[in-house]
């Protein structure tokens, strides 16, 4: 049996091989990053990512964390190749938030979005907080439910639960599709969905290729 998919010492054999760089857009303080295939998403973001979420997630289609939780992670953690390229990339801008996803995911790069909105936005917190609160004994057991199967910890609940919903109504299965059709129609309009405009494109790397182990070219969008 090969290593754990994630595990520093997977992330080290995938690191001997060429990695397609992921492409990467600034937009009001959110570092987007847009990943080729799975693989390379785990490889640069995974191990902080189930640092966040307290959890190894399961079926990852997205990443998303506040550049705060990655500068915590880092003190402490040796970094792979990958995770050293983006850390780089991260500490000559200007950034607040970290999003990513497969480039054609347009679907999970809102459900990222709105994890930002949610992070900066105090007054969409606290309605968040309320609908949440509200929601009948049911459809809330519902979803604990869909969430601890999904491998989340219970402190991120409510924030997964607005990124879901106004990701899609049926998210949480069709059972109580309707009944959340109508909080989908509340929070998805104020969730900013990403540009990906050209001038927001930055490159990835901003330093002699020789000092870096893994290198290799930008997805297309």
């Amino acid at each position: 049996m090969g290593p754990k998919p994630g595990s520093k010492k997977w992330i080290e054999q995938k690191s001997k091989k060429e990695t397609v760089l992921p492409t990467a857009y600034l937009e009001n303080g959110i570092l987007i990053l847009l990943f080729s295939d799975p693989p390379t998403m785990r490889l640069y973001l995974q191990r902080a990512q189930s640092y966040y979420e307290k959890k190894e997630l399961r079926n990852l289609r997205g990443v998303n964390m506040p550049y705060e939780t990655w500068k915590m992670w880092r003190a402490e953690t040796d970094l792979t190749p990958e995770e050293l390229q983006l850390d780089q990339l991260l500490q000559r801008l200007d950034v607040f938030y970290l999003a990513g996803c497969l480039a054609k995911d347009r679907s999970s790069l809102l459900h990222e979005m709105a994890h930002a909105h949610y992070y900066q936005t105090p007054a969409y917190q606290a309605q968040v907080s309320r609908i949440w609160q509200d929601l009948e004994k049911p459809v809330r057991s519902h979803i604990e439910q869909e969430l601890k199967m999904r491998n989340y910890h219970p402190d991120v609940f409510e924030d997964e639960f607005q990124a879901f919903v106004a990701e899609s109504a049926s998210d949480f299965g069709q059972k109580f599709a309707s009944v959340l059709y109508p909080l989908h129609k509340v929070l998805r309009p104020q969730i900013r969905p990403a540009v990906l405009d050209p001038q927001s494109k930055i490159n990835f790397i901003d330093q002699p290729v020789e000092t870096m182990t893994t290198l290799g070219t930008n997805v297309d969008v």
